[in-house]
């Protein structure tokens, strides 16, 4: 059940579309809505998951000291600090 309200202001032209969508999978605008935030949100978090993967799965590789790293890591950073 849903316990909170959001308030969103659209263009003509973007209301417009959601209510014949709306219309057209017969649910309202508000159904709607929600789909899209769920979808965007299961999308983002498989994508997510789909880039650790595939940092798991690599294939192990020679890396340099930690002191070479730093070095490079302040050359990259025009020699700043973060």
């Amino acid at each position: 059940m849903a316990t909170r309200l959001l308030q969103v202001l659209l263009d003509e032209e973007l209301w417009s579309r959601l209510v014949d969508e709306a219309s057209r999978c017969g649910v309202s605008v508000e159904a709607l809505v929600r789909e899209a935030v769920v979808r965007r949100l299961a999308a983002a978090r498989d994508h997510r998951r789909t880039a650790l993967q595939a940092v798991v799965n690599a294939e192990p590789m020679e890396v340099p000291e930690l002191a070479v790293l730093r070095d490079e890591l302040g050359r990259l950073r025009g020699g700043k600090r973060c």
